[in-house]
């Protein structure tokens, strides 16, 4: 079958949800929430989970529908090399896997596990509604165009608690609507702080504080911006 990716510089333009915490954290963080069901699903179509299991190693697991590949990454020595693909199977409850690749031939149970574990952590704080969002966009040049407008590739979502970064999910504009954060608002009106709107002919202005809401309490979907 072989694998999809052959270099670091093909896989980091992959829409990436990067893990900022240390496997030590995220293991501590499930021997606290035993009892928490978890619904587990890939946040992405097509992504990559990122982490560092060392300032000299980063591991990347490439997901898409039920593949999943995993790549080392040597940051010191610029080395990229692909460790195993495998097809995932859920059945009763548990993952079970089919393997398709495994170069190095390593404990596939092992690294399938880190995975689920830190995705699954990934999940439960992404709908947390205590968790603090920062958002910014990653700027690109049009190279096409003569007057070099500015366009807008990627949006890095940072997810923090306790002001402290969990993951950082860095994806494109059209895919954000899978970051989407979901619950029910609880007032009839609230307040909007004054802010400069700025428009795509470089034109600015100034939308002074005003007051939303129509009286309603239903649930609504807002997209993380």
């Amino acid at each position: 079958m072989g694998y999809n990716y052959k270099s670091f510089k093909e896989i980091k333009n992959i829409d990436t949800i990067f893990f900022k915490k240390t496997l030590d954290e995220a293991k501590f963080f499930f021997e606290n929430i035993k009892e928490t069901k978890i619904n587990f699903y890939f946040p992405l179509e097509k992504g990559v989970l990122k982490f560092k299991m060392s300032d000299e190693v980063t591991m990347y697991y490439y997901f898409e529908n039920d593949l999943l590949e995993l790549y080392t990454y040597y940051n010191n020595k610029y080395m990229f090399h692909p460790c195993f693909a495998i097809k995932l199977i859920f059945k009763n409850g548990k993952f079970k896997f089919l393997v398709l690749e495994n170069s190095n031939k390593i404990n596939i149970d092992n690294w399938l596990s880190i995975f689920i574990n830190i995705m699954s952590y990934i999940l439960l704080i992404k709908d947390n509604k205590n968790i603090t969002i920062k958002t910014s966009r990653k700027k690109r040049l049009n190279n096409n165009n003569e007057n070099n407008n500015i366009q807008y590739k990627k949006r890095s979502v940072e997810y923090i608690e306790n002001e402290k970064v969990v993951y950082v999910a860095s994806i494109e504009e059209e895919n954000l609507n899978n970051f989407k954060k979901t619950y029910t608002r609880h007032t009839n009106a609230w307040g909007v702080i004054g802010f400069v709107r700025h428009y795509k002919n470089g034109k600015t202005s100034w939308v002074r504080p005003h007051t939303r809401g129509n009286g309603n309490k239903s649930k609504k979907d807002y997209i993380v911006k």
